[in-house]
């Protein structure tokens, strides 16, 4: 058996990296609507992380978990996306409008 320290496992690696990114997810929650824009960016980032390293360590899991797992976090994405793409519209109009002026 090969020895592998415990910060380096993949499950354990995967829990304190899907925790920073919560962790940022909470902090950028709070931050000034100015940052909105960004703020949302970074969570749309950090949802397509944590499904990427749900899905590398899907076998260790049950089908099950793995599915809900990746609904749930599927679903929060395209709640972001929406958003995201509402901002960028918003973005667009502006820029418009200022050309015209």
């Amino acid at each position: 058996m090969i020895f592998m320290p415990e910060k380096l496992r993949p499950e354990t690696y995967l829990h304190n990296y899907t925790e920073d990114i919560l962790n940022r997810i909470v902090v950028g929650l709070g931050a000034p609507d100015s940052q909105t824009v960004e703020v949302t960016h970074e969570l749309r980032k950090g949802l397509k992380r944590i499904r990427a390293l749900v899905k590398l360590i899907r076998h260790k899991q049950p089908d099950e978990i793995y599915s809900e797992t990746n609904v749930v976090l599927r679903d929060w994405g395209r709640i972001f996306s929406d958003l995201r793409d509402a901002h960028v519209r918003t973005e667009v109009l502006a820029r418009s409008e200022n050309s015209r002026s």
